[in-house]
């Protein structure tokens, strides 16, 4: 296979990226018409080993496997089995929120979207508790008492017995949800009469010949080309930890290991209508449906930045200002960091993945995706525009926001400027739009939104407590 024209300027950029966050390994593959133009590994898969990585290098893929649980429910919807217009109870009778009349009105369309209301909630400290448990590195979690949560059935009580406010109505905003994918799990395995796991094997992974493709962690450790977990220690430090955050409850919404190879079969299911390989994996209709933005972010609680950003089922569906379209989905646990993406338009498709959270190696792929659109690698960062914010309004975005996932904000607002202070860093932020800021300019920028009594801050809304 011939190296592309730009593949030199994206090696320069991704050893540049690694060399920046400290990425011990990553992997990425582009394909145009289903066939592979670009595959490569950088850096290792075990570094003190001396291992490199390469493009059959098996990895975490985090919540790109929301995907695939939306897929499973497409399935299912085609085989008259369920509607994602069913209110979630048809499905989960025992499912409770605090709000009887909007538990009610909240269906799986809602879940498959991130708008049933629900804050960000405690139960991921629970869902994980065991592997956290055999973790040297993991933070103490505080679980408050509770056991761990091993079953489907155990999150839904655990959702019915804790105290928290819904956002809004159902539909009304967008917030990133682990627990509405994880309730997906619980309507797979109501709807299919099949576990979560078997079902997505039989009925996705083993027809897309997706091989190298599993849940099971005890698969990727006798995996010889899996690759090693490392996790951020200090500033510019990457260190070996092996222990996987997995739990049977999190597996809907970010379970998966697979390889770049591997998800390149599996993006050819929305660069074609839903097949790969010859195989239909869903109708075309299905794809539609999850290709859709049901969710624009501007409209949605959500800064109008970057432009064109919003949700489908499953997978983020992006209009940029050029005109592509681009249709996928980021991962992040610990030890990974992993993107796909498909232009169905141009017949592009892509998979990056990393073996460390929290770095940005969706910018690594995508400059990848530029390149075989003949644009420049890397192209120029998003220049957001310059807004006026008076101090007094300033001062009223100032506060504590925390999540029940742990995240823990403090605004401040000092010499006429806000100042943001999350995981460890203090980050000066300028306003864009109204009530909207940018924390970092170039190419590592985050927007934030403020709504009363609550910040947008990772696609979660991050509500205000003092």
């Amino acid at each position: 296979m011939p190296a592309p024209a730009w593949a030199p300027a994206l090696e320069r950029f991704a050893a540049e990226t690694m060399a920046e966050h400290r990425i011990p390994g990553l992997s990425l593959a582009v394909a145009q018409d289903g066939e592979t133009v670009y595959a490569s590994g950088f850096g290792h898969r075990d570094r003190e080993a001396g291992l490199p990585a390469t493009p059959e290098t098996v990895y975490g893929i985090a919540s790109c496997t929301k995907s695939f649980t939306a897929a499973a429910i497409m399935q299912l919807q085609e085989a008259g089995r369920l509607s994602v217009h069913d209110p979630v109870i048809r499905h989960l009778p025992e499912f409770r929120t605090p709000d009887p009349a909007a538990t009610g009105r909240i269906t799986l369309h809602h879940l498959l979207t991130h708008t049933a209301g629900f804050p960000p909630l405690p139960s991921r400290a629970l869902a994980l508790a065991r592997a956290l448990a055999r973790d040297p590195d993991a933070k103490p979690a505080d679980r408050g008492g509770h056991a761990p949560i091993d079953t489907f059935e155990q999150l839904m009580a655990y959702m019915a017995a804790i105290p928290f406010e819904l956002l809004g109505p159902p539909g009304a905003l967008f917030s990133y949800c682990n627990d509405g994918f994880a309730l997906l799990g619980a309507v797979i395995e109501r709807a299919s009469g099949q576990p979560y796991i078997p079902y997505v094997q039989d009925h996705i992974l083993r027809p897309a010949g997706m091989e190298d493709t599993t849940f099971s962690v005890a698969a990727v450790a006798e995996n010889p080309v899996a690759t090693v977990l490392y996790a951020p220690r200090g500033k510019g430090e990457a260190v070996r930890s092996p222990v996987w955050e997995d739990g049977a409850v999190w597996d809907p919404p970010g379970g998966l290991k697979s390889t770049v190879h591997d998800l390149l079969r599996y993006l050819e299911i929305y660069r074609t209508g839903g097949t790969t390989g010859g195989v239909r994996i869903l109708a075309p209709e299905s794809v539609a449906a999850m290709t859709t933005q049901h969710v624009a972010m501007a409209r949605a609680g959500h800064p109008p930045f970057p432009p064109g950003a919003g949700y489908g089922y499953g997978l983020s569906v992006r209009h940029r200002p050029d005109g592509v379209t681009l249709i996928g989905h980021g991962g992040g646990r610990k030890g990974v960091s992993a993107h796909v993406l498909a232009a169905p338009a141009q017949g592009l498709t892509g998979a990056v993945l990393a073996n460390i959270a929290g770095v940005p190696s969706a910018q690594v792929l995508e400059a990848a995706i530029d390149g075989q659109l003949g644009l420049p690698v890397p192209g120029e960062p998003l220049a957001a525009p310059a807004h006026a914010c008076p101090p007094d309004r300033l001062a009223a975005y100032a506060g504590e926001y925390r999540s029940g996932e742990d995240a823990r904000v403090t605004v401040s607002a000092e010499d006429g400027a806000l100042l943001i202070a999350t995981q460890g860093e203090r980050l000066r932020a300028r306003p864009v739009a109204e009530d909207t800021f940018v924390m970092r300019d170039g190419r590592n920028q985050a927007f934030v939104r403020f709504l009363p009594h609550a910040m947008t801050l990772g696609n979660r809304i991050v509500p205000k407590v003092k």
